[in-house]
Protein backbone atom coordinates (compact mmCIF):
# COMPACT_ATOMS: atom_id res chain seq x y z
CA UNK A 1 0.00 0.00 0.00
CA UNK A 2 1.44 3.43 -0.68
CA UNK A 3 0.14 7.29 -0.30
CA UNK A 4 1.51 9.90 -2.92
CA UNK A 5 4.18 7.17 -3.47
CA UNK A 6 5.67 6.31 -0.27
CA UNK A 7 5.18 2.82 1.24
CA UNK A 8 2.81 2.61 4.00
CA UNK A 9 2.07 -1.26 4.07
CA UNK A 10 3.94 -1.75 7.91
CA UNK A 11 1.34 1.42 9.60
CA UNK A 12 -1.86 2.48 7.31
CA UNK A 13 -3.69 3.99 10.02
CA UNK A 14 -0.34 5.54 11.50
CA UNK A 15 0.16 7.25 7.85
CA UNK A 16 -3.52 8.51 6.86
CA UNK A 17 -3.59 10.46 10.84
CA UNK A 18 -0.61 12.73 9.57
CA UNK A 19 -1.74 13.66 6.40
CA UNK A 20 -1.47 17.49 5.11
CA UNK A 21 -4.95 19.06 4.46
CA UNK A 22 -4.67 18.43 0.07
CA UNK A 23 -5.43 15.50 -1.94
CA UNK A 24 -3.85 12.12 -1.65
CA UNK A 25 -3.59 9.11 -3.25
CA UNK A 26 -4.10 5.63 -2.47
CA UNK A 27 -2.01 3.01 -4.42
CA UNK A 28 -3.04 -0.96 -3.61
CA UNK A 29 -0.47 -3.80 -5.13
CA UNK A 30 -1.30 -7.38 -5.03
CA UNK A 31 1.28 -10.10 -6.56
CA UNK A 32 -0.28 -13.45 -6.63
CA UNK A 33 2.00 -16.69 -6.15
CA UNK A 34 2.69 -16.96 -9.62
CA UNK A 35 4.13 -13.35 -9.68
CA UNK A 36 1.54 -11.75 -11.55
CA UNK A 37 0.64 -7.88 -10.48
CA UNK A 38 -2.23 -6.12 -9.99
CA UNK A 39 -3.27 -2.61 -8.56
CA UNK A 40 -6.06 -0.31 -7.83
CA UNK A 41 -5.49 3.56 -6.72
CA UNK A 42 -8.44 6.07 -4.99
CA UNK A 43 -8.10 9.76 -4.62
CA UNK A 44 -9.43 11.01 -1.44
CA UNK A 45 -9.18 14.96 0.62
CA UNK A 46 -7.58 15.68 3.77
CA UNK A 47 -9.63 18.74 5.75
CA UNK A 48 -8.89 19.13 9.25
CA UNK A 49 -9.21 23.07 9.10
CA UNK A 50 -11.64 24.15 11.68
CA UNK A 51 -13.42 27.38 10.82
CA UNK A 52 -12.99 30.52 12.53
CA UNK A 53 -14.88 33.28 13.61
CA UNK A 54 -14.51 36.84 14.15
CA UNK A 55 -17.07 39.13 15.49
CA UNK A 56 -16.46 43.26 14.65
CA UNK A 57 -19.88 45.93 15.29
CA UNK A 58 -20.22 49.12 13.79
CA UNK A 59 -20.19 51.39 16.58
CA UNK A 60 -16.78 53.29 17.38
CA UNK A 61 -16.20 54.64 21.27
CA UNK A 62 -19.07 54.68 23.52
CA UNK A 63 -22.83 54.17 22.12
CA UNK A 64 -26.28 54.86 23.77
CA UNK A 65 -28.29 53.36 20.38
CA UNK A 66 -28.66 49.94 18.79
CA UNK A 67 -25.42 48.10 17.85
CA UNK A 68 -25.53 46.03 14.87
CA UNK A 69 -22.64 43.09 14.53
CA UNK A 70 -20.94 41.26 11.79
CA UNK A 71 -19.85 37.65 12.30
CA UNK A 72 -17.74 36.25 9.56
CA UNK A 73 -16.52 32.66 9.54
CA UNK A 74 -13.08 31.77 7.74
CA UNK A 75 -15.22 29.65 5.07
CA UNK A 76 -19.15 28.58 4.70
CA UNK A 77 -21.18 26.92 7.81
CA UNK A 78 -24.03 25.24 8.63
CA UNK A 79 -26.11 24.94 11.46
CA UNK A 80 -25.14 28.44 12.91
CA UNK A 81 -28.37 30.64 13.99
CA UNK A 82 -28.94 33.48 16.60
CA UNK A 83 -29.40 31.14 19.22
CA UNK A 84 -25.54 30.72 18.56
CA UNK A 85 -24.98 34.20 19.82
CA UNK A 86 -24.80 34.70 23.78
CA UNK A 87 -25.01 38.63 24.28
CA UNK A 88 -24.99 40.31 27.61
CA UNK A 89 -25.64 44.12 28.39
CA UNK A 90 -27.95 44.13 25.78
CA UNK A 91 -30.93 42.35 23.76
CA UNK A 92 -30.97 40.29 20.41
CA UNK A 93 -32.94 42.21 17.34
CA UNK A 94 -33.09 41.66 13.67
CA UNK A 95 -30.69 38.05 12.60
CA UNK A 96 -29.82 38.05 9.12
CA UNK A 97 -27.55 35.66 7.01
CA UNK A 98 -25.46 37.70 4.12
CA UNK A 99 -23.48 35.02 2.52
CA UNK A 100 -22.25 31.50 3.62
CA UNK A 101 -20.09 32.59 5.82
CA UNK A 102 -21.36 35.94 7.21
CA UNK A 103 -24.10 37.23 9.16
CA UNK A 104 -25.46 39.96 11.01
CA UNK A 105 -27.29 40.50 14.50
CA UNK A 106 -28.50 43.97 15.60
CA UNK A 107 -28.34 44.21 19.66
CA UNK A 108 -29.83 46.96 21.90
CA UNK A 109 -28.00 47.94 24.75
CA UNK A 110 -30.12 47.48 28.13
CA UNK A 111 -31.82 50.37 28.87
CA UNK A 112 -30.23 53.54 31.86
CA UNK A 113 -27.16 51.26 31.50
CA UNK A 114 -23.17 51.70 31.68
CA UNK A 115 -22.39 47.79 31.32
CA UNK A 116 -20.68 47.07 28.33
CA UNK A 117 -22.46 44.84 25.56
CA UNK A 118 -19.92 41.63 25.20
CA UNK A 119 -20.78 39.14 22.57
CA UNK A 120 -19.40 35.83 22.45
CA UNK A 121 -19.78 32.51 20.40
CA UNK A 122 -18.38 29.39 21.65
CA UNK A 123 -16.48 26.79 19.71
CA UNK A 124 -18.22 24.06 17.26
CA UNK A 125 -22.19 25.85 17.42
CA UNK A 126 -21.01 25.66 12.86
CA UNK A 127 -19.60 23.17 10.62
CA UNK A 128 -17.99 23.56 7.35
CA UNK A 129 -19.26 21.12 4.48
CA UNK A 130 -17.14 18.45 5.95
CA UNK A 131 -18.26 18.40 9.53
CA UNK A 132 -15.36 20.68 10.92
CA UNK A 133 -16.40 22.70 14.07
CA UNK A 134 -15.67 25.92 14.39
CA UNK A 135 -13.54 27.24 16.66
CA UNK A 136 -13.88 29.97 19.79
CA UNK A 137 -14.61 33.42 18.43
CA UNK A 138 -12.54 36.30 20.23
CA UNK A 139 -15.63 38.00 22.56
CA UNK A 140 -16.57 41.40 21.33
CA UNK A 141 -16.96 43.91 23.99
CA UNK A 142 -18.48 47.35 23.09
CA UNK A 143 -18.52 50.39 25.73
CA UNK A 144 -22.44 51.88 26.19
CA UNK A 145 -23.90 54.54 27.87
CA UNK A 146 -27.45 54.51 27.85
CA UNK A 147 -27.71 56.15 31.38
CA UNK A 148 -29.21 59.68 31.73
CA UNK A 149 -27.32 62.08 33.06
CA UNK A 150 -28.11 63.36 36.65
CA UNK A 151 -27.46 67.38 36.60
CA UNK A 152 -28.08 69.75 39.60
CA UNK A 153 -29.71 73.00 39.00
CA UNK A 154 -29.82 75.90 41.75
CA UNK A 155 -31.20 79.18 40.89
CA UNK A 156 -31.09 82.63 42.91
CA UNK A 157 -33.37 82.51 45.84
CA UNK A 158 -34.30 85.79 44.80
CA UNK A 159 -35.94 86.63 40.89
CA UNK A 160 -36.13 90.36 41.71
CA UNK A 161 -34.95 92.21 45.03
CA UNK A 162 -38.39 91.31 46.40
CA UNK A 163 -38.92 87.81 44.26
CA UNK A 164 -42.33 89.90 42.76
CA UNK A 165 -41.86 91.00 39.35
CA UNK A 166 -43.70 94.28 39.01
CA UNK A 167 -44.89 96.02 35.98
CA UNK A 168 -42.42 98.06 35.24
CA UNK A 169 -40.18 94.94 35.55
CA UNK A 170 -42.45 93.31 33.57
CA UNK A 171 -41.84 95.23 30.71
CA UNK A 172 -37.85 94.83 30.94
CA UNK A 173 -35.99 91.94 30.78
CA UNK A 174 -35.81 89.71 34.52
CA UNK A 175 -32.31 88.25 34.70
CA UNK A 176 -32.37 84.82 36.50
CA UNK A 177 -29.03 83.27 37.76
CA UNK A 178 -28.12 80.10 39.17
CA UNK A 179 -25.12 77.37 39.58
CA UNK A 180 -25.47 73.61 37.62
CA UNK A 181 -23.52 70.82 39.11
CA UNK A 182 -23.39 67.31 38.73
CA UNK A 183 -23.13 65.52 35.30
CA UNK A 184 -23.19 68.68 33.41
CA UNK A 185 -20.07 69.15 31.12
CA UNK A 186 -19.32 72.21 28.73
CA UNK A 187 -21.74 72.58 26.01
CA UNK A 188 -25.30 71.63 27.35
CA UNK A 189 -27.85 73.19 26.81
CA UNK A 190 -30.00 74.61 30.41
CA UNK A 191 -33.76 75.24 29.26
CA UNK A 192 -35.88 77.33 32.02
CA UNK A 193 -39.25 77.13 31.60
CA UNK A 194 -41.79 78.77 33.25
CA UNK A 195 -45.23 78.05 34.74
CA UNK A 196 -45.07 74.97 32.17
CA UNK A 197 -45.23 76.99 29.16
CA UNK A 198 -42.76 79.36 28.49
CA UNK A 199 -39.53 78.24 27.64
CA UNK A 200 -36.50 79.82 27.24
CA UNK A 201 -33.27 78.47 26.46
Amino acid sequence: VTIDGVDVSADVAGATAGLADCTHTVVVTDTDAAGNVGSASLTFTVDKTLPTVVITDDRAGTTNGDITYTITFSESVSGFDASDVVVAGGTKGTFTQLSGNVYTLVVTPDASSTANVTVAIAAGVATDAVGNGNTIAVQSVQSVDTKAPVPTVTLSSLVTSDDIVNASESAGTVTVTGVVGGEFVAGDTVTLTVDSGTTIG
